[in-house]
Formats: structure tokens, C-alpha cells, sequence
């Protein structure tokens, strides 16, 4: 009698951790933000940008290498937000929203920090749909300092 009470509790404790454990696997995205600076002084390519190099330069025709400056890649729940600070000021956020199929629904943020005691400014709040893993580009605008380049984040969730 005790053995098979001991044998009910292994039993249940085991379903208990492989029904929480897919809980937790239906409910996880992976989070990927990339800040890219783009040039157009070189040709150089960060070889992690390889797969998403045709995406950059149709969108960036002008531009002739892309460099990544900042990543943050993390595996998070649903409505949890994922940072990645960037040099000069720069925060960009990924909030995962929704899974729908194989399309992922996230809301990006990027902002710049205020010089002295203002406000930080909002550059970006928008929220996107796009296939799961697909990377998403955003145009901040010209790097601080140097007016030829250009920070693009990327953000991509599945």
C-alpha cells in the first residue's frame, strides 16, 4: 500500500512538470533586437547579417555596409518586454504579443535618452505582424556625430 501511494505521487508530480513544462513551451517566444549602423564609407557586413543583407540593401539602396552594434536575444513570455540598450542614448524594447500560426504579432519601442534632466524622446511605438523569425527593419534615423550613417533596428519574435 505505501509503495503504490509513493508510486501515485511520482506519478503525479512527473504529469504535473511535463503539463507545466508545455505550458511554458506553448507560452515562450524568442526575442531577437539587432541595432545595425549602416554605412556608406565601406562594404562590410557583420557575418551574423548575412541572411538579411538582400533585405538591408533593397531597403537601404544607398548604403553599402552594415555593422551590428548592439544585440539582445532572449527567450520571454507573452506580454514581457525584451531591451537592448545602444550606444549614444538609444533603447530599443520588443514586447511579444500574440502568436497566430506561423505570424507573430510584437510591439517595438525605441527611444533616446534626454540630455540633463528632459524627457526621453519616443522615436518609435509601433506594433507589426510578420512571419515568426522573419526580421522586421526600423529606420531610426542618422547616428549622432556622424551624418552619413544610419541606425536601423531589427526585430524579429517567434
Amino acid at each position: 500500500m505505501r509503495t503504490m501511494r509513493a508510486f501515485v505521487a511520482a506519478l503525479t508530480c512527473v504529469a504535473a512538470a511535463a503539463s507545466a513544462s508545455a505550458a511554458a513551451g506553448d507560452a515562450a517566444y524568442e526575442v531577437t533586437i539587432l541595432a545595425i549602423r549602416a554605412t556608406k564609407s565601406n562594404s562590410e557586413v557583420s557575418p551574423e547579417l548575412r541572411a538579411i543583407v538582400p533585405e538591408l540593401k533593397k531597403q537601404y539602396e544607398n548604403y553599402t555596409g552594415f555593422k551590428i552594434v548592439g544585440k539582445a536575444s532572449k527567450s520571454t513570455d507573452q506580454g514581457k518586454t525584451v531591451s537592448l540598450d545602444v550606444t549614444g542614448g538609444y533603447q530599443a524594447s520588443a514586447t511579444p504579443l500574440k502568436r497566430d500560426g506561423k505570424r507573430v504579432q510584437f510591439k517595438m519601442q525605441v527611444t533616446k535618452a534626454a540630455r540633463g534632466k528632459g524627457k526621453d524622446q519616443t522615436l518609435l511605438n509601433t506594433t507589426v505582424t510578420i512571419d515568426a523569425g522573419r526580421y522586421q527593419l526600423f529606420d531610426i534615423g542618422r547616428v549622432e556625430g556622424d551624418g552619413a550613417d544610419k541606425l536601423i533596428i531589427a526585430g524579429s519574435v517567434r
